[in-house]
Parts: structure tokens; sequence; C-alpha cells
């Protein structure tokens, strides 16, 4: 499958279940946000998929 190009996610140093991604704002529907970005953490607990992640936005 093709990346997205504007969305990018990494784990952090030392802990693959803690990840973290930004997602930049490209859309011309919200035009007074373009080129802003957000950031996510995403948890996977350590039985996933049984349980579901977590995603919180910073």
């Amino acid at each position: 499958r093709d990346p997205l190009e504007n969305c990018f996610a990494s784990p952090k140093a030392n802990n693959c279940y803690e990840w973290v991604s930004t997602i930049v704002n490209a859309s011309e529907i919200l035009l007074d946000f373009i080129g802003s970005f957000y950031k996510v953490n995403i948890s996977l607990p350590r039985n996933y998929p049984l349980k579901p992640l977590k995603i919180m936005w910073k």
C-alpha cells in the first residue's frame, strides 16, 4: 500500500509499544489551518490486537 504523504509514525526509543505520530494538515477544506500539524500518542497493549490500542491527541 502507498504511504500517506501527510502522516508519519515511529516508535518511541526503547519501547515498541509506544508510538508517536504527526499529521500535517494539507486539506484545502480547512484553509485557515493548512500547514498546521497535530501530534498523536499511540499506545499498544502487549496483547494487541485482543485489546484495543489507545490514541491520545497532544
